[in-house]
């Protein structure tokens, strides 16, 4: 009975021993995580609620760096339908910064070549009605990520060659993250290189 009892005490022992081992384990990964400020980590770039709110809050600056801003501009700058949100800000906020950083046309996907004096037609109205607030340059070099900035909130992730934007994943971080402070400095380094259109 002592042995039985001795066993028991021994296993039960044991067991809490790696479930501890186990809580510290998951507990130093959700750690590292909220040091990070990783706010959500978004398997697909695709919810347009999701940036719309974000967008609708944006009090000081959204700077973006991406392939074209095409579906930015088609999803809240189209002043001909309902999508407009950043039209709504530019118009309510003087102080409103807003910077678009693209591939140049020989560094754009053939699609986007397709379509680059639209998309440039577009941006330029953009310019000539908040010639203080809204800016565009060009990147002379492939794309390699997107950068998304709303004021303390940056969005970040991968470019792929054949996927579509809008299906590529990006994690939202505070813009106190030691991970974001190399994307910024990356946008302002680009910015100052960038040429207009």
């Amino acid at each position: 009975m002592i042995g039985t009892l001795s066993g028991g005490i021994l296993v039960t022992t044991l067991f809490s021993i790696v479930q501890v081992m186990l809580d510290k384990k998951r507990y130093d990964e959700i750690d590292k995580y909220n040091k990070l400020k990783v706010k959500k980590i978004i398997d697909q770039r695709d919810d347009k609620s999701y940036y719309e709110n974000l967008i609708s809050n944006c009090t000081h600056k959204l700077h973006i760096m991406g392939v074209s801003c095409n579906r930015f501009i088609a999803d809240f700058a189209d002043p001909e339908s309902r999508d407009h949100v950043l039209i709504d800000i530019l118009k309510r906020n003087t102080e409103l910064n807003v910077k678009f950083l693209v591939a140049n046309y020989e560094h754009a996907p053939t699609d986007i070549q397709n379509n680059f004096h639209e998309i440039k037609r577009k941006m330029e109205e953009l310019k000539k009605q908040y010639p203080e607030q809204f800016d565009y340059k060009y990147y002379n070099h492939n794309p390699s990520h997107s950068y998304f900035r709303i004021d303390s909130d940056v969005l970040v992730g991968p470019h792929f060659e054949k996927i579509s934007s809008k299906n590529s994943p990006a994690i939202h971080l505070d813009i106190n993250s030691s991970y974001v402070s190399k994307y910024i400095s990356y946008f302002d380094d680009e910015w100052e290189l960038a040429k207009h259109g």
